[in-house]
């Protein structure tokens, strides 16, 4: 993958660490709530969160150009998993 401006990697894994474990409850939560007939929930929640953040790291450019870079993946979330649950 070619690297541009917009690709930061150590300020990209400073905010996974930081939201994974907050993203990842939420989407347990999610698939439970919504009725999920996944045998593991916490198998596909980490799919889930694992698939987020593949999408963020791919358009950093509107990642790190939003006016909350720390809301764009939540915000992300919360719209992507009604239709996954």
């Amino acid at each position: 993958m070619a690297h541009n401006d917009s690709f930061d990697e150590p300020r990209f894994e400073a905010l996974y660490r930081k939201l994974y474990p907050d993203l990842l409850r939420c989407a347990e939560i999610a698939l439970r709530t919504g009725g999920s007939w996944y045998v593991s929930v916490a198998g596909r929640a980490e799919e889930v969160v694992q698939e987020l953040f593949a999408f963020a790291w791919e358009h950093q450019a509107d990642l790190w150009s939003s006016a909350s870079p720390t809301g764009w993946p939540v915000s992300y979330t919360h719209l992507t998993l009604p239709t996954i649950a």
